[in-house]
């Protein structure tokens, strides 16, 4: 304790050389005023063990001097370990010069000033509290701010609930943009609002052994939209204790497109290893169409087939199309106006249409296809290996709208099966014809053979041998 005062008061203790007595004395002296001080104040040695601390610094730590005297700072309070004050009692100590410095205290949530006076054998610190409540209010401010711009800037969705009334308290845009409601209409929300009733038992399970503290992490969630429609979401959730209340956090990753990638890449090789087997063209074609309209919802497939002039195309697949539209465009010109699949054929490029009732593409079929409740179409011509158009692939809609980057991925895919498919088939005409000829022509001969009563020469070119072949006469 002697260490102590002659760090504290140094002038006073080291002009006299005062009795055991007195300096008895002296010492409950000021532990008595600084006892009496509101303020914090605290004595280490050079190994930051506690040496003295008062009455004001029992409540700062929040645990009694009895527990504290002779234990070390860094071990019974390591979360003060890498902050701005324990940097500042290394400034002190180095530079052996005192170190004036404010933080905020979290417990308490209150700011306070730090007055740190180094000695060759340790540390003095006086900290008080700024009874300033506008410093509070706004260090909470800024903290909330900081937060709300982390969960903001997260790509995923995020919302909060209490686990006792089922209401949602929190949400950030992306969450708010996935499933089309304003942050207001969030927090009226429950559960049934956000899951098919068939989902409810697992869901409410859930959240039963959220508050029992088990992490949540369920994938392929079905998510329903304010709209109606539905999503895939991977869940991940946990227990928060927010003003003594039981919160779940929840963060929702939006999976659909995902998914989509390998449902795409699946499709992709049965349709694939059809081509390669004896199906004919339109069975592939439909099943083309069959399974972009499954991961494209809302969307109905069309592929069209250029004749051979040039000119005219031709129904290739479109089942889900009704019959009086297919007919209604069978045979129609491509053309710089000729819809959308005409138009990408005749530009060899994509042609978005976001609304047939206002675009001039459609003006020679915009009554038919509105007469069936058709609204959009995006089509991309069908190329061959060496950029030759062979028809059209096109996705229409019952509403005006633009494609998302998922369709863009469906149409090209359908375009490259589609390709494989109609040059096999091409490939495979040409041969049957090709050896059709080849049949009638040897009739041909064989005939000019027996009534010119000659004969043909034969080479075996295993054995080298060359044969002369006469017809029977007749």
């Amino acid at each position: 304790m002697l260490s102590f005062l002659t760090r504290v008061y140094p002038s006073k203790m080291i002009t006299s050389k005062p009795s055991y007595t007195d300096l008895e004395q002296k010492l409950e002296a000021l532990e008595k005023h600084l006892n009496r001080m509101s303020d914090a104040s605290l004595v280490y040695d050079l190994s930051m063990n506690i040496e003295f601390m008062n009455e004001g610094a029992e409540v700062l730590l929040g645990r009694k001097k009895e527990v504290l005297l002779g234990k070390n700072l860094w071990e019974e309070f390591p979360e003060k370990l890498n902050t701005p004050l324990a940097a500042a009692y290394a400034e002190a100590l180095e530079t052996q010069k005192p170190v004036f410095i404010e933080t905020h205290n979290l417990e308490h949530q209150c700011w306070c000033t730090h007055w740190i006076c180094p000695s060759p054998g340790g540390i003095s610190e006086f900290v008080r509290r700024i009874e300033d409540p506008t410093r509070s209010i706004h260090a909470l401010q800024k903290s909330e701010r900081w937060v709300r711009s982390m969960l903001e800037g997260l790509p995923d969705g995020i919302n909060v609930a209490d686990l006792e009334s089922r209401s949602f308290v929190f949400s950030n845009q992306n969450f708010q943009q996935m499933l089309g409601y304003t942050a207001e209409e969030v927090l009226s929300l429950s559960l049934s609002d956000l899951h098919p009733p068939e989902d409810l038992p697992r869901i409410k399970a859930e959240f039963e052994g959220l508050m029992a503290g088990i992490t949540l992490h369920t994938k392929n969630n079905r998510i329903r939209r304010k709209d109606g429609t539905e999503f895939l979401a991977d869940i991940r959730a946990v227990l928060l204790n927010l003003d003594g209340k039981p919160t779940a956090c929840g963060i929702f990753t939006d999976v659909t497109q995902r998914n989509k990638a390998e449902l795409i890449q699946r499709a992709q090789a049965a349709i694939t290893e059809k081509i390669s087997r004896d199906n004919t063209l339109e069975d592939i074609l439909k099943e083309i169409t069959f399974s972009i309209e499954n991961l494209a919802s809302g969307t109905v497939a069309s592929i069209l087939l250029l004749e051979n002039d040039g000119i005219h195309i031709r129904q290739g697949a479109a089942p889900s199309l009704p019959t009086a539209y297919n007919d209604a465009i069978d045979g129609m010109r491509i053309g710089p106006k000729a819809g959308s699949c005409g138009t990408a054929i005749y530009l060899k490029k994509t042609v978005i249409v976001e609304d047939i009732a206002l675009d001039p593409l459609w003006e020679d079929y915009r009554t038919i296809a509105l007469e069936h409740g058709l609204r959009s179409c995006w089509s991309s011509p069908i190329m061959d290996g060496r950029g030759n158009v062979l028809g059209s692939f096109a996705l229409y809609g019952y509403h005006p709208g633009t494609p998302a980057a998922l369709d863009f991925d469906l149409i090209s895919a359908a375009i490259r099966l589609a390709s494989l498919a109609i040059e096999k088939f091409r490939r495979e005409q040409v041969i049957l014809k090709a050896k059709a000829e080849a049949e009638e022509q040897e009739l041909i001969l064989k005939e000019a053979q027996k009534i010119g009563k000659i004969g043909h020469w034969v080479m075996d070119l295993q054995t080298d041998t060359l044969t002369c072949i006469i017809p029977r006469q007749i």
